[in-house]
């Protein structure tokens, strides 16, 4: 048995005893001992929900998601998609902009390029450095991706990356001594770019210049937007991903096995 499936185990088994005490328990027994139960009932079931969040986010492969979440800034957690220590590593773009000398943003990508006049009318300081590391680490995302597919190897060969991403990446992806990414890494991959394309856009993303960054097309991301729970919207004859609340999945269909045995 894996320890996924024994943890699932161990939480329903409390929650089951639980509901059984609580069910027993009767009018004249103390209110502190109800109270205790009540708060370990609470304990149990936050338990169970952070735990099918995490089966979700491995069958789904998406990026980490709350699907308690009441805006769209926390239907997917940006602390664990962007981890604490990696944000010194992003702020090329934001330095970049800090020079009095105009930058040459000419060698990243174009959804990254098409924003870069929009983070200059930023004010907000650590706002115009969040949403400047936030386009690092979509470039350094899409940099990964060509570098592990055939259709990029040979524009992307001579990029770097930092190495706690690199290494963050080649792990997170499981990329294998052929140097190709497996097609449901290579979904997820996709899949945390576009997350953070609705970070960078406010949560209404025009991606018709992620597509391109991507080597794809409009209609075979639309799929993978719909698959993260976000709603496509059109506005004159421009499509956008837009991520309605509460956060609301697909039913992801499972094949049915067939039976062999059957005449």
């Amino acid at each position: 048995m894996s320890s996924r499936l024994v943890i699932v185990f161990l939480f329903h088994s409390e929650a089951t005893i639980l509901h059984s005490r609580l069910a027993d328990m009767r009018g004249d027994e103390e209110p502190e001992a109800k109270k205790n139960l009540d708060e370990k009932m609470k304990n149990v079931e936050v338990k169970e929900t952070a735990l099918a969040n995490t089966e979700a986010h491995v069958t789904r492969h998406i990026p980490p998601y709350n699907s308690s979440a009441t805006t769209p800034q926390e239907a997917y957690v940006l602390d664990k998609i962007i981890l604490a220590e990696e944000w010194n590593y992003l702020q090329d773009i934001y330095y970049s902009l800090q020079k009095e000398v105009a930058a040459d943003f000419s060698l990243y990508p174009s959804f990254i390029r098409n924003r870069i006049n929009r983070l200059k009318k930023i004010e907000d300081d650590s706002e115009k450095k969040k949403h400047s590391c936030i386009l690092s680490f979509i470039n350094y995302l899409v940099k990964f991706k060509d570098q592990h597919s055939m259709d990029g190897i040979s524009s992307s060969k001579f990029e770097k990356l930092p190495y706690t991403l690199h290494h963050r990446f080649t792990t997170m992806f499981d990329v294998t001594e052929s140097r190709r990414l497996p097609p449901e890494k290579m979904n997820l991959l996709i899949s945390y770019v576009l997350v953070l394309t609705l970070f960078s856009d406010d949560f209404r993303t025009d991606y018709r210049d992620i597509a391109k960054d991507l080597r794809m097309t409009t209609l075979t991301l639309r799929p993978i937007f719909e698959h993260l729970g976000c709603k496509l919207i059109s506005s004159q004859k421009v499509s956008y991903a837009t991520l309605p609340i509460p956060l609301t999945f697909f039913q992801i269909k499972k094949r049915k096995r067939k039976n062999k045995n059957k005449l």
